[in-house]
């Protein structure tokens, strides 16, 4: 099985307090989720998320507000076909699925002076264990 990766880095003019009350919670998920993934949260789910969940956020405090940091893989059966299926559409999903958070992010948290805090993707394929 072929393993990619994924990472993203956004600044968000936010303290540590804020960004984390935003992001612990997985009600919020649903805003920065593309409509066409009709994104739902079925169960009942704490007010906040704990250790051990499976959405990881690194932040940092910059200056001017916090940086994000996501880094996801994710991995793609059935060989060459998979490899295909990833060149042909999912690489290209996965980036619109980020793209589009980052444009939720950046409407719901505005910019407090002109100018974009800097924003990267990027994306590789990894060894199949995954270094």
């Amino acid at each position: 099985m072929h393993v990619y990766q994924i990472q993203t880095v956004q600044q968000l003019p936010l303290s540590m307090a804020e960004a984390w009350d935003f992001f612990s919670s997985p009600k919020n998920l649903r805003l920065i989720t593309p409509p066409w993934l009709d994104f739902r949260l079925t169960n009942d789910v704490p007010d906040r998320m704990r250790s051990g969940t499976l959405i990881t956020y690194t932040f940092r405090p910059v200056e001017g507000g916090v940086e994000m940091e996501d880094v996801v893989h994710y991995g793609l059966p059935f060989g060459v076909l998979g490899l295909a299926a990833h060149t042909l559409t999912v690489r290209r999903r996965v980036e619109e699925i980020f793209a589009y958070r980052r444009e939720a992010l950046e409407e719901r948290f505005p910019q407090a002076h002109e100018g974009r805090l800097p924003s990267r993707l990027q994306s590789k394929r990894t060894n199949d264990d995954g270094s």
